[in-house]
């Protein structure tokens, strides 16, 4: 297991450190701590990121290298302090002049981290329509919670 919430650790990536202490969570989670803290601790993911893709790219494969078929979907599960499916800051590096339209910078106006499951199964070959259900009450119990593939995204 390479992560928990107070400990992360992936061998294979960062020169396997550890930047991330105990109190971490805390830091990005509930707002304690400097915004100092806040900005290593994302700087650390952000290098573990870097790290990947260099590797992806060191790896031959085909007439290119394995990044050059591989897409990575980078994201946060906050959008605040708080847990939640809208807002989230993503990344998407994706193989250019595929299905995936790259190299912009798009507000999704508070469309479902869901719909963007849809977008990527359709980058995939997947004609999927939702993600997922809405488990809560009345009236939207059991109705889909999300809206489709977000055209922007798409080429």
């Amino acid at each position: 297991r390479y992560s928990t919430i107070q400990n992360n650790k992936f061998p294979f990536l960062n020169g396997g450190s550890d930047y991330i202490t105990a109190g971490w969570h805390a830091v990005v989670h509930h707002d304690e701590g400097t915004d100092q803290e806040r900005f290593d601790t994302m700087g650390w993911y952000h290098t573990a990121l870097a790290d990947l893709l260099t590797k992806l790219e060191g790896i031959p494969e085909g007439e290119g290298t394995l990044l050059d078929n591989t897409t990575v979907v980078f994201m946060s599960s906050l959008g605040n302090s708080a847990h939640s499916t809208n807002n989230l800051p993503v990344y998407i590096v994706a193989p250019p002049g595929g299905t995936l339209a790259g190299g912009q910078y798009v507000d999704l106006n508070g469309r479902s981290v869901a719909d963007l499951f849809v977008t990527l199964m359709h980058h995939l070959g997947i004609d999927a329509d939702s993600f997922g259900w809405n488990q809560g009450t009345a009236p939207n119990s059991g109705a889909p919670f999300n809206s489709g593939p977000i055209a922007e995204l798409l080429a």
